[in-house]
């Protein structure tokens, strides 16, 4: 809790500063640009153990400021340049550096050695390490002191002899200006700390080559007069094809980079602009590893997409512009192979087939359904057959050949069933699947029919056997329910006529019993019913 409380309390204090620093006209600016305005308080160190180098730091909110950043303060009228050159320190809600003044700038080419960049520096004598001593330093002729400024790619031309910023190399920097003074650079530290620049100078003699007005030593050495960089690479577009066509005979994952990036004939390249593939369409056709374009794949004949694009991007002094290529790529000459033989076969055939109520119970259907289009010649060289009928048994098949299991009756659910057909050359296999609708029979009225026991008898007494007979020609299946146990039932499939025996046991008097016989009426069933009673011996 109580922790809590002062944390509570320092943070009502840090705010409470940077609310009195703003309210009086205060602006902090990063990085020398006027619209990278930042909060944050800049006051004396007042810490004890901080050594007596840092005069200033700067609070600001979490990840404002790193190290080399520049901060300009403006308060009263008044503006100072600030050098971040501490790591920067975290506080409770906030972070935490300390800053060089710095009173002067140094004025170096742009990339284009053409326009010129100004940097503020903080002087510090050259026998001092960053950080530990500090001294009022004049500059005056004969001295030799260190600046310190913000490390970047402008500034790596003081550290490499060919920096290369924007296309354009830039030699080292070996002398500056300083208050109308000219100094040699003798030596330069970037390692000491990230974002920082440590540079020894010495007092040296102004040259022709120096512009005083505008403060850049070696002025006329390497000035160059404005470049139109759109211009040039406007004119640099027009040299190039925007159509490119990548042969059949070109393997997958060969390098086509010169393919996609082809000057017009007779055109030469300038060799000031860069010029890159940096991109290709998403379509997988192509692909792009680093600046290297490769061919994904060949497209075979039968390929259906085999236009892309590519991206060119031309860069020059910093100016960037982009050329889109359309693609082609060569299908492959067409191959006829088993494979393609019997793919070419599939679509002759009907994939529908309708077996109308007249046919018959157990009849030859191959010819229904494995059936040609209407002009269309079977290729010989395919064998084609049906070798799949569903197991909904509606089909029967035998050695290739398709047999109606039973007509349908008008009052069946299920008229419709699939049957495969296989086309086969060599290794080559493809099936096609027939849907196949079995038309069902008309609805048809019961007939008046009625089994009747052959010699008049109503009863069936123990120990004896009745024949009984239903008034039809049609096909008959008889059936009795048996529950006594007491009966045998005799007939021949499809008769009109059957017999019925009881046991002889006493038990089984007054028992009754259902006989029924089913009449198939043109593929629809009837059923009629006896009924058997039991009796004693006659």
């Amino acid at each position: 809790m109580i922790a809590e409380q002062i944390l509570e309390i320092k943070l009502i204090n840090q705010y409470s500063k940077l609310y009195d620093i703003f309210a009086q006209n205060n602006t902090l600016k990063l990085n020398l640009s006027n619209d990278n305005v930042i909060n944050g308080i800049i006051q004396d160190v007042k810490a004890k153990n901080v050594n007596s180098t840092y005069k200033k730091e700067i609070i600001t909110p979490y990840n404002t400021i790193k190290t080399g950043d520049y901060v300009t303060h403006t308060f009263n009228g008044k503006t100072i340049n600030y050098l971040v050159e501490s790591a920067t320190d975290t506080e409770v809600g906030c972070d935490k550096a300390y800053l060089l003044e710095c009173p002067y700038n140094v004025n170096i080419f742009d990339y284009d050695y053409n326009n010129i960049l100004s940097f503020p520096i903080s002087l510090k004598n050259n026998n001092a390490k960053l950080g530990v001593t500090e001294s009022a330093i004049s500059i005056t002729a004969n001295s030799s002191f260190d600046i310190i400024l913000k490390y970047d790619i402008h500034t790596r031309s003081f550290v490499k002899s060919d920096n290369l910023i924007n296309g354009i190399v830039h030699a080292k920097i070996t002398r500056i200006l300083l208050d109308g003074m000219a100094f040699r650079v003798i030596g330069v530290n970037h390692l000491i700390s990230k974002g920082l620049l440590v540079i020894s100078i010495e007092n040296t003699n102004i040259t022709p080559a120096d512009n005083l007005e505008l403060g850049v030593a070696d002025y006329t050495t390497y000035y160059r007069e404005p470049i139109d960089y759109n211009g040039l690479i406007d004119a640099e577009i027009l040299k190039y094809e925007q159509n490119a066509t990548i042969t059949k005979d070109i393997l997958a994952n060969a390098d086509v980079s010169n393919i996609v990036k082809n000057l017009k004939t007779t055109q030469t390249a300038n060799t000031n602009i860069t010029v890159s593939v940096s991109s290709v369409d998403a379509d997988g056709l192509l692909t792009l590893t680093g600046e290297v374009v490769k061919l994904a794949n060949q497209i075979p004949f039968e390929g259906i997409d085999n236009t892309t694009t590519a991206t060119l991007t031309f860069s020059y002094g910093g100016v960037s512009k982009t050329l889109l290529i359309d693609v082609t790529i060569e299908k492959q000459d067409q191959i006829i192979t088993d494979l393609d033989i019997v793919i070419a076969e599939m679509p002759k055939y009907e994939t529908t087939a309708l077996i109308g109520k007249q046919v018959v119970a157990e009849t030859d259907i191959t010819s229904s359904i494995l059936r040609l289009k209407d002009a269309q010649t079977a290729n010989p060289e395919v064998d084609t057959y049906i070798s799949y009928v569903d197991t909904d048994g509606l089909l029967t098949l035998t050695n290739r050949v398709v047999t109606l299991t039973n007509v349908i009756p008008f009052s069946a659910t299920d008229n419709e069933t699939v049957a495969n057909i296989s086309f086969v050359k060599g290794e080559a296999l493809r099936t096609i699947s027939v849907f196949v609708t079995i038309e069902k029979q008309d609805d048809v009225a019961p007939p008046n029919l009625v089994i009747t026991e052959d010699n008049g008898y109503e009863d069936l007494p123990i120990s004896e056997t009745n024949s009984y007979t239903i008034n039809t020609t049609d096909y008959v299946t008889w059936s009795v329910t048996n529950v006594s146990g007491a009966l045998t039932l005799n007939t021949t499939a499809g008769s009109n006529k059957c017999s019925v025996s009881c046991a002889y046991n006493t038990s089984y008097i007054g028992k009754q019993e259902t006989l029924t016989a089913k009449v198939n009426v043109n593929g629809t069933e009837f059923e009629y019913t006896y009924i058997i009673y039991i009796v004693s011996m006659i």
